[in-house]
């Protein structure tokens, strides 16, 4: 019986190393490494990374949004000290350049050739590949 490409795909996308993955999936290291070298499959696999991103994306965005909102709150509330609304200010100001270099450290990964190999390592580390 033939393994799926998404079975696999869930094995390595829920952070197991690829000899777990393959493990889990019934599979040798080989037969593994023999699915993720073709093209459909690596297609399927960065689909899968790039929604998993984009799903995360969207949550942090919520939340960024209201934190934002309650922030922005405080900083412009005049019953407030004055030193507590340049904090406030301050943090929004740090937290919207974190912001920019992260969406655009997304693109650069999303417009990569290495986009799916440098994906897991970065969320990982060097030892779930």
């Amino acid at each position: 019986m033939k393994v799926s490409d998404e079975l696999i795909i869930s094995a390595l996308m829920n952070g197991r190393t690829n000899k777990e993955a393959a493990e889990q999936c019934g599979l040798s290291e080989t037969q593994l490494y023999e699915r993720m070298r073709a093209a459909s499959f690596k297609e399927k696999y960065q689909n899968a990374q790039e929604l998993l991103l984009q799903r995360a994306s969207d949550k942090i965005t919520l939340q960024i949004t209201a934190a934002l909102d309650t922030i922005a709150e405080i900083m412009t509330n005049t019953e407030n000290p004055p030193t507590v609304r340049l904090t406030a200010a301050t943090t929004i100001l740090k937290d919207c350049t974190m912001i920019r270099e992260l969406s655009r450290q997304v693109k650069k990964w999303q417009n990569s050739d290495e986009f799916d190999l440098d994906f897991s390592r970065t969320f990982y580390g060097d030892g779930r590949n």
